[in-house]
């Protein structure tokens, strides 16, 4: 007389059979995938319909600003998206506005901290360009307190 399975040994073989069946799936579906991709199956339409973003070119300027970075186009951007953008992305650039002295000590803290180069020549033209196009900005909030008077809550 045999004996019946045990649960435990019942589990496993359906996790094998699950699993054997999952692994069907996957290679049918990576094979049908891959014809599709290939164009290789009649009926799968080509994706050739999306339509792509119209190319850029890298030096536009669109209401203003430079195409690829976003930065104004003014004097000096050209020197600052060569120089900066080269390391990190325009938008650390346009989301600041710090004074021209700021902007100095940030390029001391990245030639420090950074491994940034000198800059030689190519510096007063980016402070002149970063301090008079990305300065501080009046938000329109009120300035800090001096000196807050404090006293004990009763």
């Amino acid at each position: 007389m045999a004996t019946p399975p045990d649960p435990q040994h019942k589990a496993l073989r359906n996790i094998h059979v699950a699993l054997w069946a999952l692994g069907s799936v996957l290679i049918v579906g990576t094979l049908f995938t891959t014809a599709a991709w290939q164009g290789k199956l009649n009926d799968v339409p080509k994706q050739d319909s999306i339509a792509a973003e119209p190319e850029v070119p890298v030096d536009a300027i669109v209401d203003g600003k430079d195409a690829e970075t976003g930065l104004i186009a003014a004097d000096g951007y050209l020197t600052v998206k060569q120089n900066c953008t080269s390391c990190h992305s325009a938008k650390l650039i346009t989301q600041n506005h710090l004074s021209r002295d700021r902007w100095e000590k940030t390029i001391r803290w990245m030639q420090k901290n950074q491994n940034l180069g000198d800059l030689g020549a190519s510096e007063p033209i980016i402070l002149d360009y970063l301090a008079t196009n990305y300065g501080p900005q009046n938000t329109g909030r009120r300035k800090p307190l001096d000196q807050p008077q404090w006293y004990p809550l009763k």
